[in-house]
């Protein structure tokens, strides 16, 4: 996770990008512009301080889109960290939270919400300096991260990567006009992409016995993307937890609920960003405004009769979390309220 510093880098390259984009809002040109300058400056000055490659990748894409002149050298140090593979490109953490061998996983299996997006801002970074083709070994990698819905591993990453492809598609050619084949055995089908259908989803599905090659061919002219999706089901895995969490009742009266939940890391190092909810009873309102001085403790919301923490990491050492409930109604036959603790980037640990 990223250290104090480049938490404030990476939000300030998050706000200038926002600002750029609207940068000629009627009536608020000249505040914007102001905003703008201010944080591509405090980009600058503070950027070499910095290893982590998520503020190196939404900086080197800020300071593109601002054609600064700093960001020839931001950019080379976020290459630096670049992974080169089967002829793709792409940008990864060392996670603590990655699997420890001890479930299997799909050979398939894709990448963290944060390398992808990680990675989108990169191939961002090419475009907005008008580099498409030098990011093209980015685009491959992002578009084998994709799921059968077009999406990615989390709504974040996905809003970045479909933006970067997006970026990319603008340069490629306006003139669409493509004939797909796909054979398998004895099965064949056609598709025409064109001006006309190029933004139509066209699928087809493969007849039993399912084949175990399959052949895609295209002639003419454009760029299309071409996708085999394959549905399995596997075993459900027992791997090692990963999180342990304990709930003590402090005080139980008629109109009051003092609870202390207390989460720890049971792997090596420390956890992602990892969210912990605490579900509220019917019947009774929580007081999250008692919560204060909690390690790693980033925000606090309360939806839908439960409480929402963000920590940014959570440790070996217990964080523990005391919390107060008032009773605001008599409900009866309530039903048990639950608690749970995951990592943001990989809900399923």
């Amino acid at each position: 996770m990223q250290d104090k510093t480049a938490n404030e880098i990476s939000l300030t390259a998050f706000v200038l990008i926002a600002l750029q984009e609207n940068l000629h809002l009627q009536g608020m040109t000249h505040s914007i512009t102001d905003a703008v300058t201010k944080a591509q400056h405090y980009l600058e000055t503070n950027i070499y301080t910095v290893n982590d490659i998520y503020c190196l990748a939404i900086t080197s894409y800020a300071l593109a889109i601002r054609n600064s002149s700093y960001f020839d050298a931001v950019f080379k140090k976020l290459g630096t960290h670049a992974v080169v593979r089967d002829d793709m490109e792409y940008w990864t953490y060392a996670s603590s939270s990655s699997s420890n061998g001890n479930s299997w996983s799909s050979p398939s299996v894709h990448a963290t919400s944060i390398d992808i997006e990680t990675s989108a801002y990169a191939l961002l970074a090419y475009t907005g300096r008008n580099l498409p083709l030098d990011g093209y070994h980015v685009l491959k990698w992002i578009i084998t991260q994709r799921n059968s819905n077009g999406g990615f591993a989390s709504s974040q990453d996905t809003v970045v990567a479909l933006e970067a492809i997006t970026e990319f598609g603008l340069y490629s050619s306006l003139h669409k006009d493509m004939l797909i084949s796909i054979t398998s055995g004895q099965f064949s089908k056609q598709f025409t992409v064109d001006s006309t259908n190029a933004m139509v989803l066209q699928t087809i599905e493969l007849p039993k016995p399912y084949p175990q090659k399959v052949l895609i061919e295209a002639t003419g002219e454009g760029t299309a993307l071409a996708e085999v999706a394959v549905y399995y089901n596997i075993e459900q895995s027992h791997g090692t937890q990963a999180f342990h969490v304990s709930v003590n009742i402090d005080q139980e009266t008629f109109v009051l609920l003092e609870t202390n939940t207390c989460v720890k890391w049971l792997r090596r190092g420390k956890s992602g960003m990892a969210i912990l909810e605490i579900g509220i009873p019917t019947g009774f309102q929580a007081k999250p405004d008692n919560i204060t001085h909690v390690p790693t403790l980033k925000k606090i919301e309360v939806e839908n009769r439960k409480l929402i923490l963000y920590f940014d990491e959570i440790s070996g050492y217990p964080v523990c979390i005391k919390l107060k409930a008032v009773r605001t109604g008599l409900v009866a036959k309530t039903k048990p309220s639950v608690v749970r603790v995951y990592d943001y980037y990989k809900p399923g640990t």
